[in-house]
């Protein structure tokens, strides 16, 4: 994502408030989240940071038994962090991303760096002296505890090579590694000894270098990388030799327990511990699970490991590991609710998950089924029924506690259900299948369809008009009999779901941003611009005030007004999303890969405890709220979201960087609840711009940058 740098002495410090909160999207499985995490660092023997990708900054209080997320709304990938303690930390990622915090990540201040640049590693010397190492081979430094920054002399931006890692051995030595080219080509070694003001190269490595360490006493030095890397020192970094690492896997991390006690962990859930300084290692790996390991740190006497997909791990005195998330990946394809209380979410290998409290926690669900995929999911009271691979299609009759197969005498894929009542359901799948049943799934009979392409949907009106829609554009409604007959189609895009709110209203979604509407009941549609070519998976609304559309790459629309206006929101990942389902006007749930479900309908939480240092959490209610803008940046509109506790005056601003009040967008009485605001800045030019809320004697500040 480019970014936009102004040279004003006030964008040198932008601050960006952060909260816990809910009432947008949030995570609801897995928890606390499921982003990938790069790395964790202590701040005391109880408090823990952890980052990762599309903003993702993470707090424990209690040695890792619960975690917070801390939103800031930005959706850069967050690759490193240094902590001072348990007030002041740095956070670096793409884009020449800085992060500061001076109160436990209650509010995090954006340094301007002066690249644009990923960065992927920082370390700090004694509060003052900092460097940071990232991509074209940049090193920056600071020298004044990482207020600004200046370029080393290997930072020229030179094309290719990676700044992977970067540490300090005393105030004046650092060392820094990592690649020549790419990820994968080879790798280098650099050492300054004046404070990483000047480098030299050490040695070139047959591998990248992904992480540099030295042991307490500073006498061991060691660096992993890709495939299975270890190079060693024993006489503080002098000569550095090739170490037996066991394993092809990349190696991400280092650990030093003592100077004889040390671990590596990497891809592939690899975990290595030696007990003798590093040259000898002993595998360790973590059982029946893949997701790569990608920080290893201590906080008091428990070991956290953070990774791919969320992985979240700790040990606590050597006892087994305690998985918060194991980084499972398996897709959610599909969610739907039997009630407010009883859903169901089903994906990839297997994946059948159940809610019984109206979607705050999920549990697996035991099926006997391990390698086809699921696809689609119908309920009716207590029965419910799945599809997926090969023709299989699955009955539960207590609420998904227990499942039979049923027959539907074919192994296509089956790839949507939807039953009417009790008795009366349809699938269909590849090849223009479709099956009938009239008892419940006991039997299924397959229905002519006239068509061999892939059927993705099938959904019906409140009239009981059925409509299926696949490949090429493919639509066809019931007839009275039972019999299908095409529609006129105005996409030849592939069309995934569609859905009816009414007799009359209806919405299709597909490939390519397809997004195609009827209001006379399904006889006619048309196109509705998206302005993406992303894939558009699903769509659903309670009525003609919440609807909701979301694809690939965490792509959600909304709209309030009946499908003529959608307005984006921030999904908190990038992961494609595939399911979704609709509750009333402002609960919703959502599906996606890297078994994400995301959840959006409940009140903001706030909490000051972000800044404590102590274990307990003081929860501070919040009188008012005001989202980050998305898609930030922007061209030209964009939408925030404005919470108030109670009845009051609401002023919402956007000034520009003199001061000047330049758009006001809310200047009114409103009731409690949310209010939905978008802004269209088609007549301003590039740059940022700051958007202030004022209420109930509190005030919110959202950076918005317009990127024309």
């Amino acid at each position: 994502m480019a970014r936009v740098y102004i040279c004003a002495a006030m964008l040198l410090i932008t601050l960006i408030n952060t909260l816990s909160y809910s009432g947008e999207w949030r995570w609801r499985r897995p928890l606390p989240q499921g982003n990938t995490i790069w790395k964790a660092a202590p701040a005391s023997d109880r408090v823990l940071f952890a980052v990762g990708d599309h903003g993702t900054i993470l707090v424990t209080y209690d040695a890792g038994r619960n975690w917070y997320l801390q939103y800031e709304g930005i959706t850069d990938n967050l690759r490193d962090l240094f902590v001072h303690d348990t007030l002041h930390a740095f956070i670096v990622g793409d884009n020449g991303m800085i992060l500061r915090t001076t109160d436990g990540g209650f509010h995090w201040l954006e340094i301007a760096s002066g690249i644009q640049a990923g960065l992927n590693c920082i370390d700090i010397h004694d509060q003052a002296i900092a460097l940071a190492g990232g991509d074209s081979r940049t090193i920056i430094r600071s020298t004044d505890g990482g207020s600004t920054w200046s370029q080393t002399n290997l930072g020229t931006g030179g094309y290719g090579g990676t700044v992977n890692s970067v540490v300090f051995k005393s105030p004046s030595e650092a060392w820094a590694t990592g690649a020549t080219s790419g990820t994968y080509s080879g790798g280098i070694i650099y050492r300054s000894l004046d404070s990483g003001q000047t480098w030299t190269t050490v040695k070139t490595l047959t591998a990248s270098g992904l992480r540099v360490r030295f042991s307490p006493s500073g006498i061991i030095g060691l660096i992993v990388g890709v495939g299975g890397m270890i190079q060693r020192s024993t006489d503080g970094g002098t000569t550095w030799n090739s170490v037996t690492s066991g394993t092809s896997y990349g190696l991400n991390d280092i650990f030093f327990g003592t100077n004889s006690e040390c671990y590596v962990v990497g891809d592939n859930a690899t975990l290595l511990s030696s007990t003798n300084a590093g040259a000898t290692w002993t595998a360790q790996p973590f059982a029946s699970l893949y997701a790569s390991l990608n920080g290893l740190s201590r906080v008091g006497s428990t070991f956290i490991a953070v990774g791919e997909f969320g992985f979240l791990a700790s040990n606590e005195s050597g006892t087994a590991w305690t998985y918060l998330n194991n980084g499972d990946h398996a897709a959610v394809n599909w969610v739907t609710f039997a009630d407010e209380q009883l859903g169901y979410a089903v994906g990839q290998y297997g994946l059948i998950v159940r809610t019984t409290n109206g979607g705050e926690t999920w549990q697996d669900i035991s099926n006997g089924i391990t390698g086809d995929s699921f696809y689609g999911v119908s309920t009716w009271g207590s029965h419910v029924w799945i599809v997926g691979d090969l023709g299989v299609l699955l009955h539960s009759s207590d609420a998904g506690i227990t499942w039979e197969q049923q027959t539907t005498n074919t192994t296509l894929t089956l790839l949507s259900i939807q039953f009417i009542d009790g008795q009366n359901g349809w699938t269909v799948g590849d090849q223009g299948m479709m099956l009938r049943t009239t008892d419940g799934g006991r039997n299924w009979l397959p229905v002519p369809t006239g068509t061999t392409s892939v059927l993705f949907g099938i959904s019906f009106s409140s009239l009981g008009v059925g409509f299926t829609v696949g490949d090429y554009g493919v639509m066809m409604r019931s007839l009275p009999g039972g019999s299908w007959t095409p529609i006129p189609s105005v996409t030849s895009a592939a069309l995934f779901s569609g859905q009816f709110l009414n007799n009359v209203d209806g919405f299709c979604v597909g490939g390519n941003g397809t997004l195609i509407r009827t209001a006379d009941g399904g006889s006619t549609w048309t196109q509705i611009p998206t302005g993406t070519t992303r894939n558009i998976y699903v769509t659903d609304g309670h009525g003609l005030s919440s609807l909701w559309a979301v694809g690939d790459t965490a792509y959600i629309i909304h709209s309030t007004d009946g499908g003529s206006t959608w307005f984006a929101e921030f999904g908190k990942t990038e992961y494609d999303l595939f399911g979704l389902y609709v509750h009333d006007d402002t609960t919703a749930w959502i599906g996606g890969d890297n078994g994400t479900i995301l959840a959006t309908g409940s009140v903001p939480q706030g909490t000051s405890g972000m800044g404590l240092v102590g274990p307990e959490k003081d929860l501070r209610p919040l009188k008012s709220y005001l989202s980050a803008n998305y898609p930030n940046p922007f061209n030209p509109t964009t939408s925030l979201r404005v919470w108030t506790s109670e009845f009051g005056h609401v002023r919402l601003s956007v000034y520009d960087l003199l001061g000047r009040e330049i758009a006001i967008l809310l200047d009114e009485e409103r009731p409690s609840g949310y209010t939905h605001i978008h802004w269209n800045a088609e007549a301003l030019t590039s740059g940022v711009y700051y958007c202030i809320l004022r209420t109930m004697g509190e005030s919110w500040t959202r950076k918005l940058v317009l990127l024309r």
